[in-house]
């Protein structure tokens, strides 16, 4: 039996494709990061494409077990995943959104599955990384993704300083922190071109690149919601 990761849509629902509709409503058993999250997110799907699960033939009243998976809990529920993979049933993870296992629940469990001898299988989604560094106007052929910065400004900028000349750095930022964060690359790279992506595929979706001095201004007032992508590359 096996473990399949599911992508489901960062923003925009009709961003999702036909086989993760159809792994959304017929999975049997679901470990997902936030169990309301993706009770959430099953329920706007089927109120707003019921006609096309119909359509597409999908059976979207499958009884489901759907329980919690995260990082912090790993430990604690890993031997009883197993144990249903080993009764011969399938699993399916889904995060809040996105793609498990970047900078979401999934390795942990993805490492755990295969050393135990079961296939793994993935059904893919965008990551908010993909169309922020093609939003960027930066180059794409060899870029770095940093997940989360340290906190510490001295860490944050030793990891950008490794590839900064050579990659694209792209890394994820809360919304309470991204002035700060700019405020501190700016005083170590006063030139740097850099590229400020969120609200990705959503309506509000917004973009804020150039010369970080440029981008550092523009963004003065400006109130965050939501996580946003950052793109750095000193050209």
């Amino acid at each position: 039996m096996k473990l399949t990761i599911l992508g489901t849509p960062i923003g925009n629902l009709e961003d999702v494709t036909i086989r993760g509709l159809r792994t959304i409503f017929e999975s049997k058993i679901i470990l997902a990061e936030d169990t309301r999250s993706y009770s959430r997110l099953k329920g706007l799907i089927k109120q707003r494409f019921l006609e096309t699960l119909k359509t597409l033939e999908i059976a979207y009243d499958t009884d489901q077990m759907v329980t919690s998976y995260r990082d912090q809990n790993h430990d604690r529920v890993i031997e009883r995943i197993l144990d249903i993979l080993r009764s011969g049933e399938e699993v399916t993870l889904v995060s809040d959104a996105g793609m498990p296992g970047i900078s979401d629940p999934g390795f942990k469990l993805i490492r755990s599955v295969i050393e135990a001898g079961f296939e793994v299988d993935v059904i893919p989604s965008t990551t908010a990384i993909a169309p922020a560094l093609i939003l960027s106007g930066l180059p794409t052929d060899r870029f770095t993704f940093l997940g989360f910065l340290p906190k510490q400004k001295g860490k944050a900028i030793k990891l950008i300083e490794k590839d900064i000349e050579e990659r694209t750095v792209v890394f994820y930022e809360s919304p309470f922190r991204i002035k700060k964060v700019i405020d501190n690359i700016f005083e170590s790279y006063p030139e740097i071109d850099v590229a400020l992506v969120g609200e990705i595929t959503k309506k509000f979706q917004s973009t804020y690149r150039g010369k970080i001095a440029d981008v550092k201004a523009a963004i003065k007032d400006k109130k965050f919601k939501g996580e946003w992508v950052i793109c750095l590359r000193k050209l």
